[in-house]
């Protein structure tokens, strides 16, 4: 066995001891082989890895945003992403990172990105007339697949994937609207398999339901799919659906992923007049989301940030009053028995 296949089997058993989603693994299984191909390449001595200096790294990160023959470099978060990666082969390695400041993207140049959202919520125009496009075109399970993301929240890949869920999705919309229930739970094709629950805007609840309703329909007489790739499986599904997607406009600002943005301002929207206070409006909508509600003030940043500001501006002290208001009223709906405290 050469050293370099030893070095990449040695890569992926330190990466199978790391934590982390299945999705999140195999990329940093991936980023680790390009390093180690890196290295080999350019004198980088994996013999002693200690040895491994920032300059190397910055060297490495310099060279991750160059642009190649086929498109532009690594953005500044892919590159982050990848030197995490290499950061934690080297700890498997036994390299004390903070020792050689390897710690920090910024000692190897890769400071601060902007975490802002680059997309803007999809307007009715343009995904009325994505909708119609695709029927005109043929694709029709693309159709489902998109107002399913703009009335639900869900990603693409959960779209694709949701027909096994279809008819629960249905009885948990309504039962919802009529009785007050959490939401709708999603479990097929979750970010790291992780099942999570979102909810319906009250506004598109009908909306929401016929979606839910065609979409199991279609799927029905299309054996079990919405969209099916030239060849069998996911992966096919998945560049067949992109593929639609730049065929009916949803390109930039206005990707797939800006269907999702629309649906998280629709539904901040409704808390907001609700009376619900912005920050604990945004922990919501990052639960149903799927991000977890110790997202809220990212969510705020990316898919919130056209309405955020819409949001009454509350000080703590208001706060307080108005927590205090609301106390009042329920204790003065007991009865009084005389008693003090």
């Amino acid at each position: 066995m050469s050293d370099k296949r030893k070095d990449f089997h040695v890569a992926h058993t330190i990466n199978k001891k790391i934590a982390g989603a299945r999705s999140t693994s195999v990329a940093r299984q991936r980023h680790m082989r390009e390093f180690i191909e890196y290295g080999y390449a350019h004198q980088i001595d994996f013999k002693n890895p200690k040895t491994i200096t920032q300059e190397a790294l910055t060297k490495y990160a310099n060279f991750l945003a160059m642009p190649t023959p086929v498109g532009r470099g690594n953005s500044k978060g892919t590159i982050q992403n990848k030197l995490a990666s290499i950061r934690a082969l080297l700890k498997g390695w036994g390299v004390d990172l903070q020792k050689s400041n390897l710690k920090l993207n910024a000692a190897v140049g890769a400071g601060k990105r902007s975490r802002e959202g680059t997309k803007q919520p999809v307007s009715d125009q343009v995904f009325d007339a994505a909708v119609a496009l695709a029927i005109e075109l043929g694709e029709v399970g693309f159709a489902h697949c998109i107002r399913l993301e703009r009335y639900l929240g869900l990603r693409g890949q959960e779209a694709l994937m949701s027909t096994a869920g279809l008819l629960k999705y249905a009885k948990e919309a309504q039962n919802m609207q009529q009785d007050g229930l959490e939401g709708v739970k999603i479990f097929d094709g979750t970010k790291g398999g992780r099942p999570r629950v979102t909810t319906v805007i009250t506004k598109y609840a009908a909306e929401t339901l016929r979606a839910i309703h065609d979409a199991l329909e279609f799927s029905s007489k299309n054996n079990g799919f919405l969209i099916a790739g030239k060849a069998p499986g996911l992966k096919a599904a998945r560049a067949r659906y992109h593929k639609i997607a730049a065929a009916v406009g949803l390109t930039g600002q206005f990707a797939p992923h800006s269907l999702r943005y629309r649906y998280a301002c629709d539904k901040l929207v409704e808390l907001r007049d609700l009376g619900v206070p912005r920050d604990e409006a945004m922990v919501l909508a990052a639960k149903w989301l799927g991000h977890g509600p110790g997202r809220g003030r990212w969510v705020s940043m990316v898919y919130g940030q056209t309405v955020k500001d819409t949001f009454p501006k509350t000080t703590r002290r208001r706060s307080q009053k108005a927590a205090l208001s609301q106390i009042k009223a329920l204790i003065e709906q007991f009865p009084q028995d005389g008693g003090t405290m």
